[in-house]
């Protein structure tokens, strides 16, 4: 048996693990909402998801082709997760000044009580505030960001012929 086989995953832009209840994400590049909100509908629509998980996302990689405008107009109830009674957390990772300016804007919109949000510029500082303090959790979570590097990378690399 896989050392994954406690993990789902169906895409190469994310996986769950159910052991340690969060969605894991790599991103890369140009999202704008549709992008997003696609990517949002099938996590929210895959077996194995659970309202419960919170969620870290890599967008080092990405370029958010979104404004301050599109931000502060855009209606996030629509694609909001109702979490009852949860304290959910969402960590983005990002590196570039734009993108972390326009993800501290995103949280700040979906901001709820029952949701948390921070933004990161490393794993450390990611995996330190989600509360993965033992070694296997930060091992697994480091694990899942190359497992999705490399199947985004086989993703992207795959030529159709017919």
């Amino acid at each position: 048996m896989s050392s994954y086989s406690s993990f789902y995953y169906n895409s190469p832009y994310f996986i769950i693990d159910r052991e340690l209840n969060i969605i894991v994400e790599l991103l890369s590049g140009s999202y704008d909402f549709r992008k997003l909100s696609a990517l949002r509908r099938l996590e929210m629509n895959h077996p194995q998801f659970n309202i419960g998980f919170d969620i870290v996302t890599d967008i080092r990689n990405a370029t958010l082709d979104i404004s301050t405008t599109d931000i502060l107009n855009y209606d996030f109830q629509m694609e909001s997760i109702t979490l009852g009674n949860q304290q959910n957390k969402m960590a983005i990772l990002a590196d570039s000044p734009k993108e972390t300016a326009l993800s501290f804007m995103l949280l700040k919109q979906i901001k709820r009580d029952d949701f948390n949000g921070g933004v990161f510029s490393t794993n450390k500082g990611v995996l330190d505030w989600l509360g993965f303090n033992e070694g296997y959790q930060r091992f697994r979570i480091l694990e899942h960001f190359n497992l999705l590097k490399s199947k985004h990378l086989d993703y992207q690399t795959q030529k159709v012929t017919f």
